[in-house]
């Protein structure tokens, strides 16, 4: 007998689901929140709004810049996308889903679950242009 398929059984309505993008230009993340489940192994996501922040610990030489995500603020014509378990067994706890489709499992998009408290950082080009909108709105420190 092969091994057990994940399923949505400890996923729920609300919890909260981060895709993080690197690359040579920096790094940004966007946050996503469980609106539905589909049998037991689909996962209908919308993306939500993120607050940007700064504290001691970022280095705006690197623009690097701190979200956190703001739950039931979704974001301006998101719309529900559905997307599959791929993982219910990691080390912290926490679920993976992934993207459907037949290139998903090489190239697809990943998000991870948020756990409690967590936060996304944003760095390089995209924290810089985050960094910029904040300074026009008075929102960073002095």
């Amino acid at each position: 007998m092969g091994k057990k398929r994940p399923t949505n059984e400890n996923i729920h309505i609300g919890n909260i689901f981060k895709h993080s993008s690197y690359d040579e230009c920096g790094s940004g993340c966007s946050f996503y929140q469980v609106v539905g489940l589909r049998g037991k192994t689909l996962v209908e996501l919308r993306g939500i709004r993120g607050e940007s922040y700064v504290d001691e610990s970022c280095q705006l030489g690197y623009g690097q810049v701190k979200v956190r995500p703001l739950p039931g603020q979704f974001w301006k014509d998101a719309e529900v996308m559905t997307v599959r378990v791929c993982s219910d067994d990691s080390d912290d706890g926490r679920h993976w889903l992934r993207e459907r489709g037949e290139t998903s499992r090489v190239f697809g998009t990943y998000y991870s679950q948020v756990l409690e408290g967590e936060i996304g950082q944003m760095s390089g080009y995209d924290g810089f242009y985050v960094l910029d909108r904040m300074k026009k709105e008075g929102k960073l420190p002095s």
